[in-house]
């Protein structure tokens, strides 16, 4: 078995950021992943959507953390790893990270942003915001 084309689960997701990218016609939403995994040389990380037949009746989208580990034999230390994705914003209220030990949500509150980013003529002072961080 050839150990560095196989992917696993990340061994636990610490932190989800969603920005809200409005300079993307039609907007963007990036989802930003901190987790961690159980030694150092861990690549590739990503985040594998789950499938669906229709949209997630809460607009909350799955997706798994994973990455390849290490081909060679490497000391057992917990490890920062981080994944960065884009995805179309429409339709989504949130985003489900599972990994091997847990599972994180965040939701996005598109009301909190217009009301923090908007300026008095309507128009947003940035080309992205940050909606959640959890």
């Amino acid at each position: 078995m050839n150990i560095t084309s196989s992917i696993h689960k990340v061994l636990k997701v610490t932190e989800i950021e969603l920005t809200y990218l409005k300079t993307f016609p039609p907007a963007r939403l990036q989802v930003t992943v901190f987790g961690t995994v159980p030694s150092p040389g861990w690549t590739r990380p990503r985040l594998v959507p789950y499938t669906y037949v229709q949209a997630p009746p809460d607009g909350i989208y799955d997706f798994d953390f994973v990455a390849t580990p290490p081909a060679d034999i490497v000391a057992k230390v917990i490890t920062p790893i981080r994944v960065r994705i884009q995805l179309p914003a429409e339709g989504v209220n949130g985003i489900r990270v599972h990994a091997s030990l847990n599972t994180k949500e965040a939701l996005l509150n598109l009301q909190d942003f217009l009301g923090v980013a908007a300026q008095p003529n309507g128009c947003p002072h940035s080309d992205s915001v940050n909606i959640n961080r959890t």
